[in-house]
């Protein structure tokens, strides 16, 4: 396990820490499987990290990127990635998480 930086935009804070957001989308690979991040204060884990396109992204994961509907996700894309913009046959590296329970946030026995 290592200690990565992934840095996110300010909009993902609440869909994070209340664990609505569970995956990120990059076009570079931040981890392996394993490995952690933190990012508002609380520690996450990459549970899977794969290379897909980033139309099946849209389609199949938008909900665990944080998003109610594909179109959503890729306005956001196009926004973060305004030269290249969205191309469905894009190859990027999918990042699943989960948030890592600290001792304080174990309930009490």
């Amino acid at each position: 396990m290592r200690l990565v930086h992934l840095p996110f935009l300010l909009r993902f804070k609440d869909d994070m820490l209340a664990g609505r957001k569970r995956a990120t989308s990059r076009t570079n690979k931040y981890g392996e499987v394993g490995d952690e991040f933190v990012a508002f204060g609380a520690r996450f884990r990459f549970a899977l990290v794969q290379k897909v396109e980033l139309g099946w992204v849209a389609y199949h994961a938008h909900n665990k990127e944080g998003f109610r509907l594909p179109s959503e996700f890729i306005a956001v894309w196009e926004k973060i990635h305004p030269c290249a913009g969205y191309i469905a046959a894009q190859k990027v590296w999918y990042h699943e998480f989960e948030r890592v329970k600290t001792v304080a946030q174990e309930e009490p026995a």
